[in-house]
């Protein structure tokens, strides 16, 4: 263990905690990050129990304020720190202010860089920015509810459609059963007329000599009245049977309409559905456009140099502090900045 990790205590972690939120009076995302690695540093350091005692000695923080810096920089700062500490995970998002930043983490992570860089959040209040956020859910939120909408109204239209497929299919089987009993019933009453028939010819073809002792005309007049009666009972069954299949038929044809009906219904929510839709697609198209014609790399590039520039000008200030107060930590700082320039100009040429 070397000489400046024994000096690590939750004192010096105070110390210099309070020293960036002195010099942070705009502050800024980057700060907020190492503000946040600091106070997860010293919460590890501190004993069980003391942390809010922690706080309130060493810090201008609330526990509730802490717990926000030590969550931009568990939620921003990247998974490896350099050199001179904590980095953003989000180089476009350096210059975010602490409360814009906080509230960009309503959004996905994988949505915050483009939302901020689209929006402008660097330079917008917190309220635009938070009103912002605001409408981009509801839209999620409405374009959700009308995709779901019609997902359930196409689900109940087809339910509906497959019930009158099937009470369609039982009309039809029970019409067929229907016209089968009826020609079951008729059978007989056909049997019958072909015997009578038979017997009233077999009658007219008996020799003179018998239908002498017959009394042709009661016959005749016997035959004639049985095919009447049996024709009577034929025909009223008959008509009762193409009642039913009249009665079938009616009930096939609602079914058929009401079939027609559910289509149409389905439809017109379908069409309903695209139209609910339509405003919000149209939106997500047109910014997928904007987005896809700007250019933000020389904005981003400026962004950058702006904070190298200011970041180097904080080096030699507290390296010259450094100096002052202790020459042999100075001297390292200086041979590590210079190697870090030195690296710098070598990926340039």
């Amino acid at each position: 263990m070397n000489e400046m990790e024994i000096r690590r205590t939750p004192e010096v972690v105070g110390a210099e905690i309070r020293s960036l939120t002195t010099q942070a009076k705009c502050i800024t995302l980057w700060y907020g990050i190492e503000i946040g690695r600091r106070l997860c540093e010293a919460k590890e350091l501190v004993e069980h129990g003391e942390w809010l005692n922690f706080l309130e000695r060493e810090t201008e923080f609330s526990q509730p304020s802490a717990s926000r810096f030590m969550r931009l920089y568990n939620e921003y700062g990247a998974d490896q720190g350099s050199l001179f500490g904590a980095e953003s995970k989000y180089s476009t998002l350096n210059n975010l202010s602490i409360s814009n930043a906080l509230r960009l983490l309503e959004l996905p992570e994988n949505e915050r860089e483009e939302f901020a860089r689209e929006h402008d959040a660097e330079h917008i209040s917190s309220r635009e920015l938070e009103r912002l956020i605001k409408e981009k859910k509801e839209a999620e939120r409405q374009l959700q509810d009308a995709e779901e909408g019609h997902a359930l109204a196409v689900a109940e239209l087809q339910t509906q459609l497959d019930a009158a497929k099937e009470r369609a299919k039982e009309a039809e089987h029970e019409a067929s059963q229907a016209k089968k009993r009826a020609a079951e019933a008729a059978a007989p009453f056909e049997e019958r007329i072909r015997e009578l028939e038979q017997e009233n010819k077999e009658l007219s073809e008996r020799p003179v000599e018998v239908a002498v002792q017959v009394d042709e005309k009661a016959v005749q007049e016997a035959a004639t009245l049985a095919r009447a009666k049996s024709d009577a009972e034929w025909t009223e069954k008959f008509a009762a049977l193409q009642n039913q299949d009249a009665a079938k038929e009616r009930r096939i044809g609602g079914l058929e309409k009401q079939l027609e009906e559910a289509k149409a219904k389905m439809k017109a929510a379908e069409e309903r559905a695209a139209e609910d839709a339509g405003p919000y697609k149209e939106e997500v198209e047109r910014l997928k456009k904007q987005l896809a014609l700007s250019n933000a790399e020389v904005a981003v590039f400026n962004i950058h140099f702006a904070a190298v520039q200011e970041s180097f000008n904080k080096l030699l200030d507290s390296l010259e502090k450094v100096k002052v107060t202790d020459a042999g930590t100075a001297g390292k700082l200086e041979k590590a900045l210079r190697a870090v320039l030195g690296q710098f100009e070598g990926r340039l040429n």
